[in-house]
Parts: C-alpha cells; structure tokens; sequence
C-alpha cells in the first residue's frame, strides 16, 4: 500500500528522527503501510543509514517517530566542517574509501553519535557524491601516480587545494 491517506501524521519522504539503541538516529519515511498494526495503528517503513553500504529498513508505527524539523533538516545536510573532513580523512578514513577499491560515490556524513563516518547511500549528505580513483593504495599509502587523482577526489569533500595537498601527506604517498 503505497502512499498515505489523509489522516498519517507522515508522507513517503519525510525526514524523521528514531530511536535506535545507539540514540536517535536520522530516517525517511519510505513506505506508508496504513493500518496494519494492533488496534488498528498506522505503519511505516523508514530507511535509516546506519551502515555505509546499506541503510536499515524498520517497520515502525507513528508514535514511534518524530518529525525533523526544517532547522533540523538543514544542519543535518549542511556541508561538513573542512577541518573534521581533514581529520577524518587524515585518521583511516581515506584510507578505508581507498581500500574498498570501488567507483561508487561517496558522501561524508555525521554518524549517529556525531562522528563522521562514509556513506555510499545517496541522499544523506551534501559533501562528497564523487566517485574514489580505483587502484589509488600501495600498502597504506596513496600510490604516488595516483596522487592528483586523489588530490581531485578529495576536493569532492570540499577541500581547497591546499587541503588535499595537506591529507595527502599526511596518510603520506608511495612509490
């Protein structure tokens, strides 16, 4: 049963906050099932990106979501900080992009606990949505003729010039 009726409280894509073990989590409402649940209570599926690779899907009722505000919405999917993307990026994180060795895009993201954290699920932020040069690690540092295509990558998350420049020596280069 897709789409909603009248009287749901949310839509197929509204953002929501839920309760996860690790605190609340950002969602999106992608099913509307209706009145499915005991005593006639409204159901929804919500895609929540938990995990880099794949969001979770949970089947949840009305009352156990709260819509995110508009205020909530645009600090949630505003650009990332460029120092914490350097950061990030300096202490494993590209490194562990890299390693996947994969041209999907990659987006940068605030995880449940505020970290940063990569994402390969499209629509959960607006830093990065770039695609890692394949074949860009020798050992754990970035593979010397591959340095301007990372350098290129990083730029993806915002960094100028000079901040790529920065993460690249610092994560360091090989032959």
């Amino acid at each position: 049963m897709n789409g909603t009726a009248s009287s749901a409280t949310f839509k197929v894509g509204d953002k929501v906050w839920v309760r996860m073990a690790t605190g609340r989590a950002a969602g999106t409402v992608t099913e509307d099932r209706g009145s499915l649940g005991r005593g006639g209570r409204r159901l929804f599926y919500v895609s929540v990106p938990n995990h880099p690779y794949s969001s979770d899907v949970l089947l949840l009722g009305e009352d156990e979501m709260e819509p995110m505000t508009a205020d909530e919405r645009t600090t949630l999917y505003e650009p990332l900080d460029p120092q914490a993307v350097k950061d990030f990026l300096i202490h494993g994180g590209l490194f562990a992009i890299l390693a996947r060795n994969s041209q999907q895009p990659v987006w940068l993201r605030r995880g449940p606990r505020g970290s940063l954290t990569q994402t390969y699920i499209e629509g959960y932020s607006v830093t990065g949505g770039e695609s890692p040069p394949l074949s860009a690690l020798h050992g754990e540092k970035i593979f010397t003729p591959k340095r301007d295509a990372v350098i290129r990558f990083l730029k993806s998350f915002g960094l100028t010039d000079d901040e790529a420049g920065e993460v690249v020596r610092r994560v360091g280069t090989a032959p």
